[in-house]
């Protein structure tokens, strides 16, 4: 099964970066008629959700839908949840209906159903919620919209307990971050990785993601992200008993606060610091510095308070003063009620009831406490937390059946030693498996960067640096592959030289800088005068070669005749006293004529406009009357 899972990591963590590789956003939720309807109702809300935020039966779906969403919002503002979860429903119903356009708005209606369900506690249709929003980011959305959504799915994930879901999501979301170098997400996302790792005492890994969020917090001097790194370390450092490096590491922390006026973050240094005493059997010094983290916490940090009450019921435990114990595990457990607190803390605070019990004696309920918390408890949950569970199960048991003691022992180790086996290759996978996606992430970006070489190549060897118009050679292509298509379809087309008049006397009177200026002014004149199907190359010097396809002469000589008025007006433009001018040839193809035929025939209709005083254009017309003459 974990093999199953690890596999389907590495395919959609494939197809997510594919897709921020190569799909743009789509538009944006609303337009400038919709953000001033939305300006309206979070100024009164109430006005609008009775009277205006009501769609014309005559709009369209995209419309409606919009109003849906701002007529929702009006709703939530007004606490009316269940109103404005019907209104998104309404809104998504009408979507469904609409083009696949509306993939990105689709998703938005959904990250907003799934925030209201969260806020009702509602994990399972929250969860599902959300997934909807994030499959239809995939459809064409910034990287940044998705990373959001898969944190937030994690954190519903963790929420309900199903921590190796919840792991799968922000594995992704980081590899993405780090593929789109957003080293701030990916700082945020690696100490999520390690909170979790540490609820399912993985402290090994979760020091391991810690360690790299404080590393690349401290190369970017992020100080509040770095304190938090390191805050999030020190469970698993104390967890792991490297108390050397946890003191200091909280040294370090209290050198950091000594600088800011944050309480959380001083309550929650000693927070850690009572870990440490309590660890170390200090258990007078555990219970005054949990007090003290109790005095600096605010009303609403709720989970904080359970811990440090938590902690102070199993202080207060192990002195076998068990009114204060009961007292404080009664504050922890009322603590997590009212802030919906995590599972993983939930659960400890259950496993801790049901240790009172046990030492007051009163075994069966204590049974019936680790009854429930191992039904609920994630069967991938380490094996240490598991035994712990089983240990207080089996002290009741010894009270019932003495009789018993020794086959459940050995049932008891059986099981361990099943699950450690069973571990040791889950981890075998896990490194197989990450070796193995670490190379396909190495030759998707080899590949990206060797093709964004290439077409930084092909760009210089077919692009002219003065001017920015095609090379030589890449015209001439260009111009070889025109005949070839006219001599399949005979569609007529036309071939322009243009020369600048007397460029080698601008060059030496008003130097090499004005003569290129005046090389790029052509340029650009062309590139705004003419077509986006004709093609502009420069083909020496001062010499251009332009080619119009599916154009026949005397449209081309229009073409031109409204390129070479516009050219007159560079050397006003450049200060000049010098006028500038250019010559023209201009002929049309003939079926089956080769191209070096083609550019003999242009140079003469060139030449012919030079001799007869420049400023003009010469045609294959031009010279059949002359011949004809």
């Amino acid at each position: 099964m974990q093999m199953k899972q690890y596999l389907a990591l590495l395919v959609t963590a494939i197809v997510l970066m594919l897709w921020c590789f190569f799909v743009e956003a789509q538009t944006t939720l609303f337009d400038e008629r919709f953000k001033n309807e939305y300006a309206k109702m979070r100024q009164q809300p109430q006005a609008y959700a009775e009277t205006s935020g009501r769609s014309s039966p005559d709009a369209d779906f995209y419309t409606q839908a919009q109003n849906d969403y701002i007529l929702a919002e009006a709703y939530i503002k007004l606490e009316r949840d269940n109103a404005s979860i019907l209104q998104l429903q309404e809104g998504i119903s009408r979507l469904a209906a609409a083009s696949p356009q509306s993939a990105q708005l689709q998703a938005e209606f959904f990250e907003r159903l799934s925030d209201l369900y969260l806020r009702s506690n509602d994990l399972s249709t929250a969860r599902i919620a959300i997934t909807d929003a994030i499959n239809n980011t995939l459809r064409g959305s910034q990287t940044s919209v998705l990373l959001n959504r898969l944190q937030k799915r994690a954190f519903i994930d963790q929420r309900a307990g199903a921590s190796i879901s919840a792991l799968q999501d922000l594995q992704l979301a980081l590899q993405l971050a780090i593929s789109e170098d957003d080293t701030s997400s990916a700082v945020i996302i690696s100490i999520k990785i390690a909170q979790l790792h540490q609820q399912r005492n993985e402290h090994a890994i979760a020091l391991s993601y810690a360690q790299r969020a404080i590393t690349t917090a401290e190369s970017f001097n992020e100080s509040t992200t770095m304190l938090e790194a390191l805050m999030v370390s020190m469970p698993s450092l104390i967890a792991s008993q490297r108390w050397d490096e946890a003191r200091s590491q909280l040294a370090a922390i209290n050198e950091m606060l000594s600088d800011q006026q944050n309480t959380l973050y001083s309550a929650r240094s000693l927070q850690f610091a009572a870990d440490i005493a309590f660890q170390n059997n200090a258990l007078e010094e555990t219970i005054e510095l949990s007090l003290r983290a109790l005095a600096l916490l605010e009303a609403d940090q709720q989970t904080y308070m359970a811990q440090s009450h938590l902690l102070l019921s199993r202080a207060h435990t192990e002195l076998n003063d068990m009114d204060s114990a009961i007292e404080h595990l009664v504050a922890a457990f009322n603590a997590t009620q009212i802030d919906n607190s995590a599972f993983d803390l939930v659960q400890s605070i259950h496993l801790h009831r049901a240790e009172l019990l046990g030492r007051l004696d009163q075994f069966e309920e204590a049974f019936r406490v680790t009854k429930d918390v191992l039904a609920a408890r994630d069967v991938n949950k380490p094996i240490d937390e598991i035994k712990r569970m089983l240990d207080i199960h089996t002290n009741f048991q010894l009270q019932l059946q003495q009789q018993e003691n020794a086959e459940l022992k050995q049932k008891n180790q059986v099981q361990t030693s099943e699950i450690e086996d069973k571990q040791m290759l889950n981890r075998l996978y896990f490194l197989v498996i990450s070796l193995l996606f670490c190379m396909t992430c190495l030759l998707l970006l080899l590949f990206i960067r060797s093709r964004n070489h290439r077409l930084k190549l092909e760009y210089i060897a077919h692009t002219d640096a003065l001017t920015e118009l095609y090379s030589r050679r890449r015209i001439m292509e260009i111009l070889e592959h025109q005949q070839d298509m006219f001599n399949r379809n005979l569609s007529p087309y036309c071939v322009a030289i243009i020369d600048l008049d007397f460029f080698k006397k601008i060059n030496d009177t008003y130097g090499h800088q004005c003569g290129d200026d005046v090389l790029k002014d052509a340029a650009q004149l062309a590139r705004d005068t003419f077509r986006k199907t004709d093609s502009l190359g420069r083909i020496g010097g001062e010499e251009f070669l332009f080619i119009f396809p599916d154009t026949p002469i005397e449209q081309g000589i229009r073409l031109l005749e409204k390129y070479r008025k516009r050219v007159h007006k560079i050397a006003s433009k450049r200060n000049m006293q010098q006028s500038t001018t250019t010559s023209i040839g201009l002929v049309q193809a003939i079926e089956k004529e080769d191209i070096s035929n083609i550019i003999s025939r242009a140079d003469r209709a060139l030449y012919k406009a030079k001799n007869n005083g420049r400023d003009q254009i010469i045609s294959d017309m031009n010279l059949a009357l002359d011949k004809a003459k």
